[in-house]
């Protein structure tokens, strides 16, 4: 919730391109993957809100430096675990961003998409990633962090918003995720 209403202000004044520039949070460079294989936890997103507001009435009275792992242990406590990884790529010469998120253990495919943005950060020291689907606009597909660690290479939450055809739409939440910046 407090990552979903700074996001949007965020999105509108520090707007990035794919292309090598200085971001806010010190990165440079251009977000070439991202990697999240620990599993993940998973609700609907006609449930996130709920989710979101039940973290934060039991992470308030945190410290600063406390209220990540705070968030991240009350977000597991309200969403079910699933056994999945996620990768993201960036594709070569363009701004397009191929997207998967497999099972965990063994083959298969839950969810695939390239997609086409920018690479944002949010006043939480965080990274977003605002994409529309190749070729279709009014399609907008956010993912957004928590904290970039100081090398800007790791991060704790990463979430994921899933929309499959004929199902509900889910939100997952990937852990310890690693990001690899080219400079």
């Amino acid at each position: 919730m407090i990552y979903m209403f700074t996001l949007f202000a965020a999105l509108l004044t520090q707007a990035v391109s794919a292309e090598v520039i200085t971001n806010v949070t010190g990165m440079t460079g251009r977000l070439e993957t991202i990697t999240c294989v620990e599993g993940a936890t998973v609700t609907l997103t006609s449930n996130a809100q709920n989710v979101y507001a039940k973290a934060e009435a039991e992470c308030k009275v945190s410290e600063e430096a406390e209220f990540d792992a705070c968030l991240q242990a009350a977000i597991k406590k309200y969403t079910k675990f699933a056994p999945v990884k996620f990768r993201g790529d960036a594709i070569v010469g363009t701004k397009q961003f191929e997207m998967r998120i497999n099972p965990a253990i063994g083959r298969g495919q839950l969810f695939y998409s390239i997609r086409e943005g920018f690479h944002a950060d949010t006043n939480n020291k965080g990274v977003a990633l605002m994409f529309n689907r190749v070729g279709i606009t009014n399609d907008e597909f956010l993912i957004e962090s928590s904290r970039l660690s100081q090398d800007g290479n790791k991060i704790a939450m990463l979430m994921v918003p899933v929309r499959i055809r004929f199902l509900p739409d889910q939100l997952y939440f990937f852990y310890n995720c690693n990001l690899n910046w080219i400079h």
